[in-house]
């Protein structure tokens, strides 16, 4: 099995938007779903009241616990479903940025190293 050479620049742009992409789409999952109720029931002056861990939305305040409960699993689920979609879409980004606009790599050579990897 041949061993392809990586740029370090690389791998880290690559890592970098692939791992941040996965952040960013939890992070904005689990704050769509609260935001868009607390617009809907109180208007825009209720959004300070949207308790918060870090940087996690929870379900408002003045909601019952089982109404909660579905909110935090559909907000659970909205962040899995954009971490999704911004991880592939860090990928792709970085694709495109090593092999066409920096030139790090030729699309052969991450052909080369994506079949070179041990796959499950």
């Amino acid at each position: 099995m041949e061993k392809v050479r990586v740029p370090r620049p690389a791998l880290f742009l690559w890592t970098l938007l692939t791992v941040g992409g996965l952040l960013a789409g939890l992070v904005l999952g689990s704050w769509i779903l609260p935001v868009c109720v607390v617009l809907v029931h109180e208007g825009p002056t209720g959004l300070q009241a949207i308790p918060n861990d870090w940087c996690w939305a929870s379900a408002p305040r003045w909601m019952e616990h089982r109404t909660g409960e579905f909110m935090k699993l559909g907000s659970g689920v909205l962040g899995l479903g954009l971490a999704t979609l911004f991880g592939i879409g860090g990928g792709k980004l970085s694709h495109w940025l090593i092999v066409e606009k920096f030139r790090w790599m030729t699309k052969a050579e991450v052909e080369r190293y994506n079949n070179s990897r041990p796959r499950m």
